[in-house]
């Protein structure tokens, strides 16, 4: 499938990223075009090509895993423009990886959906470190953040405590550095 046709244009991008973040909204062209500020032949256009690819049907987004790929492709887009890794690199000193986990790692996060973000370190950060560390990049990546911190110690209670946070780490994208 040539992917190309897709993101061409400033407003084809801005078309996918409302679908993708509201993807159980049944589209009213008119209005998704009032809404975006774009016309409603661009849109009537784009979500015909959607549909061709087989992404768009009965004026809703198609949930499969294409729509999972390109959610999960704006989703690190998003997470490097708003300098995830930088900012985390910067306040945990001895961080030796960075990932993320849960929707945003699997592109199923919707509008609202918070981002999930691991932190592989030998140290512990403290709560109120911790808590100017997930503000800072919630307010950067314009949604709620939450950072796990991963000691050895921290895993290991994990592996016995919360098994299924446990093994969905493995299941995360390292963005850099080690993984869990």
């Amino acid at each position: 499938m040539n992917m190309q046709p897709l993101f061409s244009t400033k407003e084809r991008e801005l078309i996918l990223d409302y679908l993708l973040g509201n993807p159980n909204e049944e589209i009213n062209m008119n209005a998704l075009a009032r809404k975006l500020g774009v016309s409603p032949g661009q849109v009537h256009h784009y979500l015909g090509i959607l549909e061709g690819c087989g992404l768009f049907k009965n004026k809703m987004l198609v949930d499969n895993a294409m729509t999972h790929t390109l959610r999960l492709s704006k989703n690190l887009a998003r997470m490097g423009r708003f300098e995830v890794i930088k900012t985390i690199r910067k306040r945990v000193k001895r961080a030796v990886g960075i990932g993320v986990y849960g929707s945003w790692a699997n592109g199923s996060n919707k509008k609202g959906s918070d981002m999930d973000i691991w932190v592989k370190s030998d140290v512990d950060l403290n709560d109120l470190d911790l808590s100017k560390l997930n503000k800072e990049l919630s307010i950067r990546a314009g949604v709620p953040v939450e950072v796990l911190v991963l000691t050895a110690e921290r895993m290991k209670h994990l592996k016995n405590k919360a098994e299924s946070l446990y093994y969905s780490l493995f299941n995360s994208i390292t963005l850099w550095g080690e993984s869990p």
